[in-house]
C-alpha cells in the first residue's frame, strides 16, 4: 500500500502544477516556496512539523521549551499549507521556516539530507509515510504529539496494515485523550503515551500574562463585552439577528473578529451592520457598540476584555480555538458541529461552553448568561477551571523525548 500511496502522492503533484499553471494563486505559491526552501544546516537540529497554523499553536509550548533548554539546537518548522507558512515565516520565532515537499521517496531522502535532523516531532496527525521511513532508515527519533483519531480514522482500515507498521515504528505517539490511546492500543501500537493536548499549556501561559490593549479597554467602558472571535458569515449573521431582536445592546458591546479579513469581507461586514460600527484601526475614542477587528493576531489578548465569547467555525467542523476565552474564565458558545474537536464536548459537560443549533439557541443563551450574573459567573469559573485541569501535556512530552539530554 505504500507504493500505491506514492503513486497517488505523484499525481497529487502533478495536479497542483496543473492547477498552479491555470493560475490558482495557492497553488503557485505553494510550488514556488517549495523552490527556495532552507540552506543546508549544519548544526543538528530539531524539526516539527504542522499542516498549518493550528498545528502550529500545538507545537509552540514544546517549541518554547526546545529553545530554552537546548539553545544550541536549531529548531526547524516546516509546513504543508501557504497560510502557516506565510504568517510563521514572517515572525522571528524559530530558527527556519520551510515549506515539506511533496511525500516521496525522493523528497524525503534531499530533504532529512538538508534539515539533518537530531530528532523530529510530527503535529497531530501529519503522517508523511515516506519521510517517516526515510527517518526510521536514519535512526533518527520520531515522534508525534497532540495526536487525536476515532474508530472510523483509515488507520484502522483492512487495508492499512503497512501505514500502521510505520507509525508502530517511531519513537512514540503522544495522544490527546483516553479513547485515542485505547483505538490504538486496540489496533497493536505500543508506543502510546497519553499527555493531553499541548494547546491547553499554551492558552493557559499566555492568560496569566499581564497584555493591556488600550483600545479595547476604552471601547468596552463599563459594559459587558461580546467577543465574536473567528467568525465566519453564518455567525456574523447570528449576532446581527440577536442585535435586532433584543434590548441587550444597552448595556452590551461586541467585538467582530472576522476569520477572513479581506478587504471583500470587511466591507460586507460593516454593510451587515448598518450602525455604528468602526474598524480597530481607526478607533480612538468615538462612543460605538460594535468593533471590527481589521488585523491578525489580537484575538487571542482581546479575550482577555470578554465577559462573553461566540466562536466561529462551529457550524462547518471547523470550529477555532475555544481554549483561548476559556483560559480568561469566559462562557464560550460556539456551533453544534463539532465532532474533529471534543474539547467542545468536555467544556460544554463541564459547564462552561454551550453549542447551539441555530439563531434562536445562540439568542435564548446568551440572553441568558447575559441577564443572570450569577449563571455568567459560574460559566465563566468553569472554564477556566477546565482549562486548568488540562495543563501539562508539555511537560510529559519534553521528559520522554528529551529524557537523555535533559540529565
Amino acid at each position: 500500500m505504500i507504493t500505491v500511496y506514492s503513486f497517488f502522492i505523484q499525481i497529487y503533484g502533478w495536479a497542483i502544477n496543473i492547477s498552479a499553471l491555470l493560475g490558482n494563486e495557492k497553488a503557485k505559491k505553494w510550488i514556488n516556496g517549495r523552490r527556495t526552501n532552507t540552506k543546508r544546516s549544519v548544526k543538528k537540529s530539531v524539526w516539527i512539523h504542522c499542516a498549518s497554523l493550528g498545528e502550529f499553536e500545538q507545537a509552540l509550548p514544546v517549541i518554547e521549551e526546545v529553545q530554552q533548554k537546548f539553545p544550541s539546537h536549531n529548531i526547524i518548522v516546516s509546513f504543508f499549507s501557504p497560510s502557516g507558512y506565510d504568517i510563521i515565516s514572517q515572525k522571528n520565532v524559530v530558527d527556519d521556516v520551510v515549506y515539506l515537499p511533496l511525500d516521496t521517496k525522493k523528497n524525503a531522502v534531499e530533504f532529512i539530507d538538508l534539515i539533518n535532523p537530531e530528532i523530529a516531532i510530527f503535529v497531530k496527525y501529519e503522517f508523511w509515510f515516506n519521510h517517516l521511513i526515510e527517518l526510521k532508515n536514519r535512526n533518527i527519533k520520531t515522534y508525534f504529539i497532540s495526536v487525536i483519531v476515532t474508530k472510523n480514522h483509515f488507520l484502522f482500515g483492512s487495508l492499512s496494515k503497512s501505514f500502521r507498521c510505520v507509525l508502530k515504528s517511531t519513537d512514540g505517539m503522544f495522544v490527546q485523550d483516553e479513547s485515542s490511546k485505547n483505538l490504538l492500543l486496540s489496533a497493536g501500537f505500543e508506543n502510546i503515551h497519553l499527555s493531553g493536548d499541548t494547546r491547553f499549556d499554551r492558552v493557559f501561559k499566555f492568560a496569566i500574562e499581564e497584555t493591556v490593549n488600550l483600545k479595547i479597554e476604552k471601547f468596552k467602558s463599563i459594559k459587558s463585552l461580546i467577543v465574536l472571535g473567528s467568525s465566519w458569515k453564518r455567525e456574523e449573521k447570528m449576532m446581527k439577528e440577536f442585535i435586532m431582536q433584543t434590548d441587550l445592546m444597552l448595556n452590551c458591546r461586541v467585538v467582530i473578529a472576522p476569520h477572513d479579513i479581506s478587504e471583500k469581507h470587511l466591507i460586507e461586514i460593516e454593510q451587515l451592520f448598518n450602525k455604528s460600527i468602526v474598524r480597530y484601526s481607526n478607533y480612538s475614542n468615538q462612543v460605538t457598540d460594535i468593533m471590527l477587528i481589521d488585523n491578525i493576531g489580537l484575538l487571542s489578548s482581546i479575550y482577555r476584555y470578554a465577559d462573553i465569547a461566540f466562536v466561529g467555525g462551529g457550524f462547518t467542523n471547523a470550529l477555532h480555538n475555544i481554549l483561548e476565552p476559556a483560559a480568561y474564565g469566559v462562557p464560550v458558545i460556539y456551533g453544534n458541529n463539532h465532532t474533529k474537536f471534543p474539547e467542545a464536548l468536555e467544556l460544554e459537560e463541564a459547564g462552561g461552553g454551550k453549542s447551539v443549533a441555530n439563531s434562536a439557541e445562540f439568542i435564548t443563551y446568551l440572553e441568558k448568561v447575559s441577564n443572570d450574573d450569577l449563571f455568567c459567573s459560574e460559566a465563566g469559573q468553569n472554564s477556566l477551571q477546565f482549562v486548568r485541569e488540562k495543563i501539562g501535556a508539555t511537560d510529559i512530552i519534553m521528559k520522554k523525548v528529551f529524557k537523555q539530554k535533559d540529565r
